[in-house]
């Protein structure tokens, strides 16, 4: 995360769901590697400002200094915390 509240990623994308990089669970993009941080796009964020993030293996965490918790990303274990088990490529409220 920067000091201007934008969340950043790197990385590879290999053939197991699970490792794909966030920012394509994000955007569908099937961009194999990613070298440089690329800015993910924050969806119902929005303009929030963001106070922590936790990353899992294929998730995010992010909770904002309003006292709001967002997910997003793989989801097969029910790790977002909505009670579902579908993956989501934008951020979803979970408290």
């Amino acid at each position: 995360m920067t000091s201007t509240n934008k969340i950043l990623t790197w990385g590879t994308i290999v053939k197991s769901y699970a490792s794909r990089s966030l920012y394509d669970y994000v955007t569908g993009s099937t961009n194999p590697v990613y070298t440089t941080p690329i800015e993910m796009p924050k969806g119902i964020i929005g303009s929030r400002i963001i106070d922590k993030i936790v990353m899992g293996g294929s998730h995010v965490i992010v909770t904002t200094t309003d006292k709001l918790m967002f997910s997003f990303g793989g989801n097969t274990y029910g790790q977002l915390g909505d009670g579902t088990t579908g993956k989501f490529y934008t951020a979803i409220l979970t408290l």
